[in-house]
């Protein structure tokens, strides 16, 4: 019986309970009940899939920043709605297939004093801009990102922000675009 054979793919203590319930609809006959649950196992791999994702660029994270790591778990344990969405993506890829205007919220561009003009484009991806530096970093001679920026009275933050304060962003949800699969 075909109901038997899928029962016994997998054993009982790893087995979801998606499996289960068309193993179910299988011995009863269900059809419309066994569509909704082989439906319901591919939307519980997809969600295995991409927990395992986010465990793997939490994981990045935590090597290359730590302290933002950190935040970031914490703040997921708290309020996790809050978190929102992040796409970690090299310059070349996002200007290669560059997304829908306004399809995330900032763009933090590091190294920005010697990038050229052309990553302007940048704006196109989101309304903002944060454009990083190396402490002391001026820009060159030729028209770059951070100069065309400074030209523009684009807000300019020197030093530590120590006695800052951080103001969290409630703006709207937003679905997350095709960005977030670039780079992925």
């Amino acid at each position: 019986m075909l109901a038997d054979t899928l029962a016994e793919l997998g054993p009982a203590d790893v087995r979801s309970p998606e499996h289960d319930r068309a193993v179910t609809a299988l011995r009863e006959r269900a059809g419309d009940d066994y569509a909704a649950a082989v439906d319901a196992l591919g939307a519980a791999r997809r969600e295995q899939h991409d927990e395992q994702v986010r465990a793997a660029l939490l994981q990045r994270l935590e090597e290359s920043a730590p302290l933002l790591a950190a935040s970031w778990a914490a703040l997921a344990e708290s309020a996790p709605a809050a978190l929102g969405f992040a796409s970690f993506v090299p310059l070349e890829e996002l200007l290669t297939a560059l997304p829908p205007v306004d399809s995330a919220d900032v763009v933090f561009v590091l190294a920005a004093g010697g990038l050229g003009v052309e990553r302007l484009l940048l704006s196109a991806v989101a309304p903002r801009i944060v454009a990083v530096t190396e402490a002391g970093a001026e820009p060159g001679e030729e028209p770059t990102l951070l100069s065309v920026l400074q030209r523009a009275s684009a807000l300019v933050i020197r030093g530590h922000t120590g006695g800052g304060r951080v103001v969290p962003f409630n703006g709207p949800a937003r679905l997350a675009a095709s960005v977030g699969q670039v780079g992925a």
